[in-house]
């Protein structure tokens, strides 16, 4: 009896992945990189920024200029946010280690599912064959995704490598060992798509048939320089004279965020609204990654003083008339505890900052109500509390913690006098609305822009719980 052919589909599977596993081995392990140019050498040849030219005026933000590289014909330069950083994330460099656990989980489910779907279908042919080819087809289809993204996520990594002279990982920064602030600083260069949507970071996807970044239809981290403090500060004061207002606003970002991520956030909200200050970036290290969740929260707790230390610094040498600090989720335990401790040097008549946006906090609510919203309110002119009863993401963590979460509206609302609570329930069901949602924005623009005094109007509503006031955005969403 001759032995039977495996199936002609699990054949070319293996080959196409089998092909494309080697290619991510092959640049993980021998490709060269080019050198890393020293952050002495490049930290003070950043130029001012310049509005750009490329689009209509009054469309730009004037800290945004076109990159060096030069679009091919017909196609518009996208546009780039400076943004500057500090975090106390250590720097990581990609090795054949890192590929290797990329692509060995991949592999091994690919050789376990391909195994179980051969014997699956020997045992079903007879009786169950449409099963038998159903269970295959799932195998090789699930084996197949996993296998690739492993081999794509390390392809990815390999170009951005190769651009980036600096990458942050997910551990911790050698603090001890630093001479002045806990944090490393610099500068990091987002390219901007010519059509982008305003609430969205535009990322590859393979789902639209994007395997890699592209300028022209994705938010794009060009550069990342790292300063000595210095001449970061330097910068820094340069991007405040350069505006109107002479502000800044720094962001924390929440869980499960990485340091690329948390640039392009931060470069996506300064863009949309059209901020003309310094948009500083605050990276602390989360994992980025959904099952890291405990992992983040002791990191955010190390990050605190961190934090403090740096918003100190900030005061004293930025030369910003007005600081506006946001904090998004798990971003909101540093900066509140931060605030609190900070409560203790306000003097009377005096605010440490201008606006203190709060979106989401995933954050105790009761621990928010009775002790942090009392600390906060004196060290700025306004604080804003963001909150939803649609947040999936302060829903399941509520259900881990047994307790109410800061961030979500309904019954259990947080208003307290002073504080003004938004309730935006009826406009958005993300967790991420204060940069994907247009209606939030414009609530943050009338904010740190206008310094608007929030009134009712179109689309904003009074509504009173525990006879206290809070604010309601309705209508569609935007």
């Amino acid at each position: 009896m001759s032995r039977r052919r495996p199936p002609r589909l699990l054949s070319a599977t293996l080959v196409v992945l089998g092909a494309c596993a080697g290619a991510g081995l092959a640049s993980g392990c021998g490709g060269e990189r080019a050198p890393a140019p020293s952050p002495d050498v490049v930290s003070r040849d950043l130029p001012p920024p310049t509005p750009s030219k490329t689009t209509p005026p009054n469309t730009t933000p004037p800290n945004t200029t076109p990159p060096t590289t030069v679009a091919p014909e017909g196609e518009r330069v996208p546009d780039s946010v400076t943004v500057l950083y500090a975090t106390d994330r250590g720097r990581f460099v990609p090795d054949t280690a890192w590929y290797a656990r990329r692509f060995l989980p991949a592999g091994l489910a690919l050789v376990v599912g391909l195994a179980l779907a051969a014997r699956m279908r020997r045992m079903l042919r007879e009786r169950y064959a449409w099963r038998a080819r159903v269970v295959t087809w799932i195998a090789v289809v699930g084996t197949a995704g996993l296998a690739a993204d492993g081999g794509l996520r390390a392809l990815r990594m390999e170009r951005r490598s190769a651009r980036l002279a600096v990458l942050y990982g997910d551990t911790r920064l050698d603090v001890g060992s630093r001479p002045g602030l806990p944090v490393e600083t610099g500068v990091a260069q987002v390219s901007i798509p010519p059509a982008h949507v305003v609430g969205e970071v535009e990322r590859p996807s393979i789902w639209k048939g994007d395997l890699f970044e592209d300028p022209q239809a994705h938010m794009v981290v060009h550069g990342v320089v790292p300063q000595e403090e210095g001449a970061w500060f330097e910068t820094l004061r340069d991007l405040v004279a350069g505006s109107d207002a002479q502000d800044a606003f720094v962001f924390v970002h929440g869980y499960n965020v990485t340091f690329e991520e948390a640039l392009l956030r931060t470069a996506q909200i300064a863009y949309d609204l059209k901020f003309r200050g310094a948009p500083i970036c605050f990276s602390w290290p989360s994992q980025g990654g959904l099952a890291e969740y405990t992992v983040d929260e002791a990191n955010v707790r190390w990050a605190t003083p961190h934090l403090e230390r740096f918003l100190v610094a900030l005061r004293a040498r930025s030369g910003a008339a007005r600081i506006h600090l946001i904090a998004h989720s798990m971003g909101n335990r540093a900066l509140t505890e931060t605030l609190q401790r900070l409560r203790t040097t306000v003097q009377p008549g005096e605010t440490l900052f201008h606006e203190i946006v709060l979106a989401a906090p995933d954050v105790d609510a009761d621990t928010f109500r009775d002790d942090l919203a009392p600390a906060l309110l004196p060290t700025a002119a306004r604080v804003t509390l963001y909150a939803s009863s649609r947040d999936a993401a302060l829903q399941l963590s509520r259900r881990v913690h047994g307790y109410p979460r800061a961030g979500e509206a309904g019954d259990g609302l947080v208003v307290v006098p002073g504080l003004e609570t938004v309730d935006v329930s009826e406009v958005s069901s993300s967790h991420s609305y204060i940069g994907n949602n247009g209606r939030v924005l414009d609530d943050l623009g009338a904010l740190l822009l206008r310094r608007a005094k929030r009134t009712a109007g179109p689309g904003v509503v009074v509504r009173a719980l525990r006879g206290l006031p809070y604010w309601r955005l309705e209508g569609p969403p935007k």
